[in-house]
């Protein structure tokens, strides 16, 4: 019952049928980008007896691509042959676009100091320099940062 429940979201989700995700099907869904690399942590999985671990963009059923976090680890019986997989599919779609959103910033930021005409230094609570533009260095040298 579980694994049809769970082959039933897959299905409503990318709108693939059952049938279309046999085989090499399941990597229809990915992102062209990310169809390769979670191909070789499937492979490395099943070759190694190993869990896995990705973060990819899927396509839902409406053609949107979203981030997730696939993860899958193998049951093993005694002698250590696969019988069957558990996985979880976390969707961290909110959190990538965060981390997208924050880099942007970053790199505004750098941008910025870099270029300013006045001199900036951001300083750390024990005292060290932890950013120095071109024009404090101009115009202090480095002989502040020795300090």
């Amino acid at each position: 019952m579980a694994g049809t429940l769970i082959q039933s979201k897959v299905v409503d989700y990318t709108g693939l049928t059952l049938e279309e995700s046999y085989g090499h099907g399941w990597n229809k869904p990915f992102h062209p980008d990310d169809q390769q690399r979670a191909w070789d942590a499937w492979q490395n999985a099943v070759l190694n007896n190993a869990p896995y671990l990705l973060q990819c963009r899927l396509r839902r059923a409406d053609g949107i691509y979203r981030w997730w976090l696939i993860h899958g680890v193998p049951v093993l019986d005694e002698n250590g042959k696969i019988i069957k997989w558990y996985g979880t599919c976390t969707d961290i779609n909110d959190l990538k676009q965060t981390e997208e959103a924050m880099l942007r910033s970053q790199n505004q930021f750098n941008l910025l100091i870099k270029n300013i005409r006045s001199g900036v230094a951001l300083i750390d609570d024990t005292g060290k320099f932890t950013v120095v533009n071109p024009s404090f260095l101009r115009m202090f040298g480095s002989r502040m940062m020795r300090q």
